[in-house]
């Protein structure tokens, strides 16, 4: 399969916010004018690279080590002063602490900047997979981060995103302190263009290609890095494409599998293996090491040199695997040959490591199934011994949701006791009599389970005819609990179902209700609701709502009124600073940002009046609205030829200046000297 790489700009949302793929299943292009207002909280990385930690998570193959392959990249190419370096640390290449340690602190980058005054940018790639090798990697990189000075360093870590360890976001919190935060965005899914680009460098033609892929119902695997690369391999080689999850990935390894490396195919070496037999021995090698939890194949002569968490050749061989009912036998030089293909990629020193997590959890899945390995035992494999819950163990979430989609009676067994690990899976994917299955298996499992939801960019893949009907009980009735009408507010909003608008207006405007779950109506209306709906919800805009303490109310139905269902001097006549400082939610972006970006020229007058009416000085001030004050006074410096702006704009220098105060702020916090 082509390792080319294509000229992509890629996309974050802040995690826990939901995406509108309104573009045929497709990002749309936050660049486009025409289309960025459907995702207005989706950012490029330029745009959050002042943010001094970063958590960059996102599903297994969106590809964010690519990313941060491209970001050392880029971090190479300039020319670094002495304020600013820079240290790259892939964390899949560690088998213990200690090593990962030497590496960090003997490393001159490092020590040069604990010494000196400047300020260092360290990428901390694949801590999911650092994770495997180093069962207390979280909790050792918590204590060492604790210690470093956060005021010289900037911390951008890449993980999945289910398997973030919430302790070192906590140790980030307190590293950071209360000056800042921890900021974690979720690497968004491919642009039409940007599959449009891969198809076209890929010599296809991209119009017959996304024909080919709309008619296979593939979409969501055309907005994914890794999948997309197999959708171009297979219809480069077969001229169409497969609609299953299973078939797709199946197809992508056999051809990853007829793959040797680089300098073999120039020395014209072809092997002795078929490709279905390479594509066996695949599926071996992984599920010795997703079950055994190893990260490597160590192939060296030397014990010595291998860790715990390798598996050497010698353990993967002995006995036969089957191939189209012929069986052959798997000695040393079939590993080794099969290692050499283009699902693998070498990790170091006689190591070798899978060229993608994603190809050892499909394959692990698809050689129990294809062995008939019992259900009983895979069960004994997947779940924990000690838990009579019989949850899945972690490291096995996505090798389970394979098998979910190839077993049916695995499915069962997790729809039971964790149906939020399907939602990425084959059976979510699947027919409307399985995602109504799903769907109900989900509401009825957060009914009874008082736990977080943490997988809700994935509800989108419940869509089915009659979800209304499934959804519409838990949505109305109070009784329930908080998490599962929560949970119910979330998949209507993902899976865009407008018929359920007239139960979320009497949601949000039922002042009996839970707070919580007025919020949540508020906010699907925001992103759902028709005209007649937020029309409706606007008398909530104009009321005093005395519990809502944190404003979290009264910015979801702002949010949901800007700019076309309110005018800005309705909205600049509601503002008032926050109840609560302390907190970064809804009503506290709408100001800081969210205004600024739907002003038009024509509201600066009211906009004006608004910051220029604060009394505080800038240090009692609230950031937000420091922030709103900066954005209106520097729009309207830009648009001094509208009528009254000028005028406007002299009252506000009066006010400052009364207070002895900078009239513009920049974000580092020196002066802006915009007037003079």
């Amino acid at each position: 399969m082509s390792n080319i790489r294509f000229n992509w700009k890629r996309f974050w949302y802040p995690r826990g916010t939901s995406l509108n793929l309104a573009d045929d299943g497709y990002l749309p292009d936050p660049d486009s004018e025409s289309t960025r207002f459907w995702n207005k909280h989706v950012v490029s990385f330029e745009e959050i690279s002042a943010l001094k930690a970063l958590v960059l998570l996102g599903d297994p193959g969106m590809g964010k080590s690519t990313f941060f392959s491209e970001q050392e990249t880029i971090w190479g190419k300039r020319q670094n002063s002495s304020n600013e370096k820079y240290l790259f640390i892939n964390l899949r290449s560690y088998n213990t602490d200690s090593h990962l340690a030497a590496d960090i602190s003997e490393s001159s980058t490092f020590k040069e900047w604990l010494a000196g005054t400047h300020t260092l940018h360290l990428f901390l790639d694949s801590l999911d997979e650092g994770l495997l090798s180093i069962n207390v990697l979280a909790a050792w990189l918590a204590d060492k981060v604790e210690k470093l000075p956060s005021e010289r360093l900037y911390l951008r870590i890449a993980c999945r995103t289910l398997e973030w360890p919430e302790l070192l976001g906590n140790s980030l919190a307190k590293w950071i302190g209360k000056d800042d935060e921890v900021s974690h965005y979720v690497l968004a899914p491919l642009r039409k263009k940007d599959v449009e680009e891969a198809a076209r460098v890929s010599g296809l033609d991209a119009e017959l290609f996304f024909n080919q892929v709309e008619y296979s119902a593939v979409v969501p695997f055309a907005i994914k890095p890794v999948t997309l690369n197999f959708l171009l391999s297979v219809y480069r080689q077969q001229g169409s494409l497969p609609n299953s999850q299973t078939d797709l990935y199946l197809e992508g390894c056999r051809l990853l599998a007829t793959e040797t490396g680089e300098s073999r195919r120039v020395a014209g070496y072809k092997g002795e293996l078929t490709a279905e037999q390479r594509l066996a021995v695949s599926a071996r090698i992984a599920a010795c090491m997703i079950f055994g939890n190893r990260n490597a194949v160590f192939s060296g002569t030397n014990p010595a040199e291998s860790s715990n968490e390798d598996v050497a050749i010698r353990g993967l061989t002995g006995g036969e695997e089957p191939d189209n009912g012929i069986r052959f036998n798997v000695g040393e030089k079939e590993i080794l040959e099969t290692l050499g293909t283009g699902l693998f990629s070498t990790r170091g020193p006689n190591q070798t490591g899978w060229g993608h997590q994603t190809y050892a959890e499909f394959l692990a899945a698809w050689y129990l199934k294809k062995h008939e390995v019992s259900i009983s035992q895979i069960r004994d494999l997947i779940t924990h011994p000690d838990d009579l819950a019989e949850k899945i163990v972690p490291q096995l979430s996505e090798t389970a949701a394979w098998l979910a989609g190839m077993i049916p009676e695995i499915s069962r067994i997790i729809v039971e006791s964790e149906p939020v690990l399907l939602l990425r899976s084959e059976v979510a994917t699947g027919d409307s009599q399985r995602r109504a299955a799903l769907a109900e298996a989900l509401l009825q499992f957060y009914d009874r389970k008082n736990i977080f939801d943490r997988d809700r960019e994935h509800y989108k893949n419940l869509a089915h005819p009659d979800l209304a009907d499934q959804l519409r009980p838990y949505v109305a009735d109070k009784t329930k609990g908080v998490i599962v009408r929560r949970v119910a507010i979330d998949i209507a909003e993902s899976c865009n179902t407008k018929i359920l608008n007239d139960v979320l207006l009497a949601v949000a405007l039922d002042t009996s209700d839970n707070l919580q779950i007025r919020v949540q109506a508020a906010s699907a209306i925001g992103e759902i609701g028709d005209d007649e709906t937020r029309e409706n919800l606007k008398p909530l805009a104009f009321a005093e709502n005395v519990d809502d303490l944190q404003d979290e109310l009264k910015g979801s139905v702002l949010r949901a009124l800007w700019p076309a269902y309110t005018t800005a001097r309705e909205l600049f006549a509601l503002l008032k600073p926050p109840k609560d400082e302390t907190l970064i939610g809804v009503y506290r972006m709408l100001i800081s940002s969210e205004i600024i970006d739907n002003l038009e020229p024509q509201d600066l007058v009211p906009a004006l009046e608004f910051v220029t009416n604060l009394e505080q000085p800038r240090h009692e001030m609230n950031s937000s609205l420091e922030a709103l004050m900066d954005g209106v006074v520097k729009m309207a410096w830009e648009n001094m030829d509208v009528p009254g702006v000028t005028e406007g704009l002299a009252k506000f220098v009066a006010s400052r200046l009364k207070h002895h105060d900078e009239l513009v702020q920049g974000r580092s916090g020196e002066p802006n000297r915009l007037f003079f």
